[in-house]
């Protein structure tokens, strides 16, 4: 039995849910559903569905 899971590098978000502005340093929250991995010790590109 296994579980199904995705690797990222990218974190794309819906419209609904990427940032108006991001600030440097501040902190920014996202959900995406099923699991996923995703790298901690690298910077993670943040792109929207376009």
């Amino acid at each position: 039995m296994g579980m199904s899971c995705e690797i990222n590098s990218i974190l794309k978000l819906p419209s609904s849910q990427y940032p108006q502005q991001l600030i440097k340093g501040a902190k920014h929250q996202a959900q995406k559903q099923d699991y996923r991995l995703i790298p901690i010790d690298v910077p993670i590109p943040l792109v929207d569905e376009n």
